[in-house]
């Protein structure tokens, strides 16, 4: 286990970039558009059924469209089983990131420039990044925001955040994560490690599938004097399986453990400061343009 750990901690520093600066030139995205040039601000969302959810994209949107005023405004999201669902009204429609860049290309949109409401650089961030690229030359300027946790400043805030919200004096508390990709596990395992860093005793990062999981967790809270448990949703949009796996399964296990245990079914997405980090990555992304290849060469020679 202790070898698995190191393993673990020695691919943060590839997994998880302590600046998000590096390989990039100052040029904000809309100092070249001319009068004929038009831009466009797109948010980007896995997507939700759930009213609650739903709420959370809203709260989302309206954020960025504060931002950007003088901007069109368009929202995309990448799960395709959840537009159709929404759409079955036969009224709502929801493009995919591709369907909206072929759609802004047509309309004649020169300028884009994406935010998603990704969590960290998994799978559905590289999809996004995939689909920018490969409508690249159909645009003069497009760029991207980088997800909620891309620095460790992001971790740092983040967590500050999610403590003073949501954490319960006299009661371990433990933030639950929805770990369903594989390269994740840096990620939530940085998370863990950051709350023992920052002497935030009693408080555990754990993940509904990968590592560290609920029997980690369970493993070390032997050595807590508490009997009470806090679980709190780490996660942006907390969707109705996952807060019935909080609620019914990990409520259980922990309460069969001997412990008294409660959950604070409140996602991320209801924090203001957490908003504030991924409004930090748009700017971000705004002002500074990342090296092209060849760029990137020349800087390296």
């Amino acid at each position: 286990m202790k070898r698995f750990l190191l393993c673990i901690l020695i691919t943060l520093t590839a997994a998880i970039p302590c600046t998000a600066q590096s390989d990039e030139i100052e040029q904000n995205i809309f100092a070249d558009m001319r009068t004929t040039d038009k831009a466009a601000i797109v948010a980007v969302h896995f997507g939700s059924a759930e009213a609650e959810g739903r709420r959370t994209i809203d709260r989302f949107n309206t954020r960025l469209r504060m931002e950007y005023p003088e901007y069109a405004f368009r929202e995309a999201w990448t799960s395709r089983s959840i537009i159709n669902q929404v759409s079955q009204d036969g009224v709502t429609r929801i493009d995919t990131p591709d369907e909206l860049l072929n759609q802004l290309h047509k309309d004649g949109y020169t300028h884009i420039l994406i935010q998603s409401s990704n969590m960290i650089e998994g799978q559905e961030m590289q999809y996004l990044r995939y689909v920018v690229e490969s409508a690249r030359s159909n645009f003069k300027q497009i760029r991207i925001g980088e997800p909620l946790l891309a620095t460790n400043a992001d971790f740092e805030q983040a967590v500050a955040a999610a403590t003073n919200a949501y954490g319960q004096q006299k009661a371990v508390n433990i933030f639950v994560c929805h770990n369903s990709e594989s390269n994740a596990t840096p990620h939530f395992t940085m998370l863990d490690y950051l709350l023992r860093d920052k002497g935030l005793t009693g408080w555990y990062a754990a993940t509904i599938e990968g590592f560290p999981s609920c029997d980690s967790v369970l493993r070390q809270l032997k050595s807590q004097k508490l009997k009470s448990v806090n679980l709190i949703p780490f996660i942006f949009i907390a969707g109705e399986n996952v807060m019935n796996s909080i609620s019914g399964e990990w409520t259980q296990r922990f309460e069969k453990a001997g412990y008294k245990t409660a959950a604070t079914l409140k996602s991320l997405g209801d924090l203001d400061e957490i908003m504030s980090i991924f409004i930090s990555h748009i700017k971000h992304a705004e002002q500074f343009r990342t090296y092209n290849a060849k760029e990137r060469k020349l800087q390296r020679m």
